[in-house]
Order: C-alpha cells, then sequence, then structure tokens
C-alpha cells in the first residue's frame, strides 16, 4: 500500500467524559479538534475484543441461528464470544483461542480441535477499537449447545461454502464479522490449494 501521501492533522482529543457504562460496553464522548477548525465531538463504544470461529467438518461450515436484539431479527452467524478471563496466556491476557473454544462448545454445542487463526480485524473502526480475533477449527465431537441466559439461539445448521454466499445475498447472513471471516477462511484454503 503506498504511505507516500503527504500526512494530514490527525485528530486531537482535548475532554472525555463517560456517558454511559454497562458489564459489556461503555459508551465515550471526546471532545476532538479535528483540524484548525472549532472543536467537534466523537462517540466512542468500548467493549473487549472477541474471538469467532469458524467449525468445519467434511468441507461443512456450522452456523448458529441467533435472534440479535439490537437487529430484532434471526439471523444466521459463526459462534463468537467477548474475550474476557476465560483463559489467560503466560503475561495473564486473555486467551482468544480458548474463548473460540468456549463459544463454540456453549453457542453450536460443538467440540473441535485446536483452532487455528486465520486473523484479526476491527468490528467497526468508526465506533470501537474492538478486534475479532478469527479461528477455524475442524469439529470432532457434538452435544447439545449451553449458551448463556442473554442469547436466544435456535440451533445450528451446516452449509457448504457456495450455500454461505447464497444465505448472504438473500440478506439471511448480514453480520459483518462472519462474512469477512468466511473471506479470510476461503483465502486460507486457496493458498493452501497453490
Amino acid at each position: 500500500m503506498d504511505t507516500s501521501s503527504p500526512r494530514p492533522i490527525l485528530p486531537r482529543r482535548v475532554a472525555r467524559r463517560t456517558v454511559y457504562d454497562n458489564p459489556w460496553m461503555t459508551v465515550i464522548e471526546d471532545r476532538v479538534r479535528f483540524t484548525d477548525e472549532p472543536v467537534g465531538v466523537y462517540g466512542i463504544i468500548e467493549k473487549p475484543d472477541f474471538s469467532l470461529v469458524v467449525p468445519v467438518r467434511n468441507d461443512l461450515l456450522c452456523l448458529i441461528r441467533q435472534y440479535r436484539y439490537p437487529t430484532a431479527r434471526w439471523g444466521y452467524e459463526f459462534p463468537q464470544g467477548a474475550v474476557h478471563a476465560v483463559a489467560v496466556d503466560a503475561e495473564g491476557m486473555p486467551e482468544p483461542s480458548a474463548v473460540a473454544l468456549l463459544e463454540l462448545r456453549e453457542e453450536a454445542g460443538l467440540y473441535a480441535s485446536e483452532p487455528t487463526p486465520l486473523g484479526s480485524l476491527h468490528e467497526s473502526s468508526g465506533l470501537t477499537s474492538a478486534m475479532c480475533h478469527i479461528f477455524v477449527a475442524e469439529v470432532t465431537e457434538e452435544a447439545e449447545p449451553a449458551p448463556e441466559a442473554t442469547e436466544t439461539i435456535s440451533g445450528r445448521t451446516w452449509v457448504s461454502v457456495a450455500e454461505f454466499w447464497e444465505h448472504v445475498a438473500a440478506g439471511e447472513i448480514t453480520d459483518a464479522v462472519s462474512i469477512a471471516a468466511l473471506g479470510l477462511y476461503q483465502a486460507r484454503v486457496q493458498a493452501r490449494a497453490e
């Protein structure tokens, strides 16, 4: 990527206040000087990073059907959840791969081999700094899902890559990180085939 273009003036925070806070997120309002013009406001949502896992078995992908309260609709997505202190690494930081396996068990009722990292991305870089850590895992065993009380999940379904994209085109898969995750998965499959 070309980074040789002139560097613009970067926004500078001049004040910050917490507008709202709960166990899942904090809403912050910054007063920001964007240029030499007067100060403006910028809203930021602080929330933990999260993990997403692409479950694979016999070239099929497992999606869960989940009701999302903010959109007031059911949709299909890959299992995912916040990176809290489920398991920690040598530095005491939450381990995203352990969270991926936990979410796979809770939301889909599936067990898998050690997950392979596919990459990390910002969920919505204009609103939050939260990162989504994306993994792929080969499913080894099925059981009953055990979602958290705050999750409304009505089952799982297995689809091919082509069927996944058909569901996207039909508006049945609208979860942006699930769509991005499949792109990373396909890039990995293609790279291994070359």
